[in-house]
């Protein structure tokens, strides 16, 4: 390795100070906008998923209307004094007020207190299962958004160092291909093979004017990299070192994903809404409820005093309503007075033809996300076998390249003692001094693709 790390400062003296590949990233990270974008997308997301699953609460209501100047400014009335409750119950909801009403005129009140509570109960399919599936819905989406958004731009700052470490691999390149240019015709000249100004001549200057041209191109090529680059972290590139070795996911045994879990969800909520367009078109409801009032007088008030009980039931479907309400009443001398209703009604109300449409509609649509969860199980079974495909490949061009590269180490260190003992000569050892420098930055750029294809890993079984 002592002649490999030797290569690699001859080609490139700039790296003496580069920063490791984790310092870069986690000044990526604090420099850019993304991450902190996507932190805040995910907290919105999750707070709108906690508010999705949220039931109803216990809610209150207290109302009151006070007419001060009732009859000729000699008595106050107190109408509408009420507190209401509605207490949700899974399927059914409980209402329960109670009013009263107070008329005072200065000598006397008249108070009108009653109570009444309704418990419905509905027998068709609710939407609790759709709630907590909507609620499933976002928080999934918020989670895979903000790890896909954290790979996504992991993998632009690595596509940021690859370009650069690519481009240094280019003018490396054509700077060894204008030296040996320069080199061949000035050895040309002083052997006597070729006179300056001849044709030949000026043909091999044409060759190093482009090879310069090249170069310049080269290095314009990578300014506008660098500028990505510390666009992108914050940073001026000196250069990257420690780059970690991928670590790939086992992709085969994958079963599930973010994707295969978000098309489930869809299927699912596909149900739910023809459950519920179901259970619409036949109605199921009872409501069962009952309400005592009284009257109650003091002072010189001589108004009628009693008090009255009523019970109400009442079912009803689609076309047919039936209710009934019992009870009675009691007077001051507690005479009771009892009291019966019975009603019914039916109404003609055939599923019409945009209803049928819609629910054959909201079917359709069941079937065809139940097919898109089926084509998402094999998509995931056939891009997972796709990608460790790649990283086979992968890890079969990086046996190579290390198989190279010690290769070409022992090699140098060959031609080095050849050329102590003057068996080679200088340009030899240059030679392969650059083969392995630019083996060096291939192996950088390699570990980088290798990073990358482990992010899609990690992002397809996310």
């Amino acid at each position: 390795m002592k002649g490999f790390a030797a290569a690699i400062i001859m080609l490139l003296p700039a790296f003496l100070n580069a920063a490791s590949f984790s310092d870069i990233m986690t000044a990526a990270q604090t420099h850019g906008t993304a991450v902190s974008s996507a932190a805040e997308e995910y907290e919105s997301g999750m707070i709108g998923a906690y508010l999705a699953s949220l039931d109803d609460k216990l809610s209150f209501t207290v109302s009151a209307a006070v007419s001060p100047l009732d009859d000729d400014l000699s008595s106050v009335d107190i109408g509408d004094l009420s507190f209401s409750a509605v207490l949700p119950d899974g399927d059914t909801t409980i209402r329960a007020s109670i009013p009263m009403r107070v008329s005072y005129d200065g000598s006397s009140a008249d108070f009108y207190p009653s109570l009444s509570a309704e418990h419905v109960f509905d027998w068709g399919h609710g939407d609790d299962a759709l709630m907590d599936l909507q609620a499933a819905q976002l928080r999934l989406s918020a989670e895979t958004g903000y790890q896909s958004s954290l790979l996504s731009f992991r993998s632009r700052v690595i596509s940021a160092i690859s370009s650069i470490l690519s481009s240094d691999l280019s003018i490396a390149d054509a700077e060894e291909t204008l030296r040996d240019l320069e080199k061949e015709m000035s050895d040309a000249v002083s052997l006597g093979d070729i006179t300056e100004g001849s044709l030949l001549h000026e043909e091999m200057l044409l060759e190093i004017r482009r090879a310069e041209d090249t170069l310049d191109n080269l290095d314009e090529e990578r300014e506008a990299l660098l500028l990505v680059f510390s666009n992108l972290t914050g940073l001026e590139w000196d250069g990257v070192e420690d780059i970690p070795l991928p670590v790939f996911p086992d992709m085969l045994s994958a079963e599930s994903s973010s994707s295969l879990e978000a098309a489930a969800i869809e299927a699912r909520i596909a149900s739910e809404n023809l459950l519920i367009a179901e259970s619409e078109l036949s109605p199921s409801k009872l409501t069962v409820g009952g309400d005592v009032s009284s009257s109650v007088h003091a002072g010189s008030s001589t108004g009628d005093e009693g008090i009255a009980v009523t019970g109400t039931a009442g079912w009803s479907g689609r076309s047919v309503s039936i209710s009934v309400s019992g009870g009675g009443a009691w007077d001051r001398d507690w005479t009771f007075t009892p009291s019966l209703t019975i009603a019914g009604s039916w109404t003609s109300n055939p599923t019409d033809e945009r209803d049928r449409l819609e629910l054959r509609q909201l079917m359709n649509e069941a079937v065809i996300k139940r097919n898109d969860l089926r084509d998402a199980e094999v998509s995931l079974a056939e891009e997972g076998a796709d990608i460790w495909n790649r990283i086979l490949s992968w890890q079969m061009e990086w046996d190579e390249l290390e198989a190279e590269i010690r290769y070409r180490e022992a090699l140098l260190e060959n031609i080095r003692t050849r050329y102590s003992r003057g068996l080679a000569a200088e340009e030899d050892v240059h030679d392969a001094e650059h083969l392995l420098a630019t083996l060096g930055i291939e192996r950088s750029i390699l570990i980088l693709s290798g990073l990358s294809l482990e992010s899609e890993a990690e992002m397809h079984i996310l």
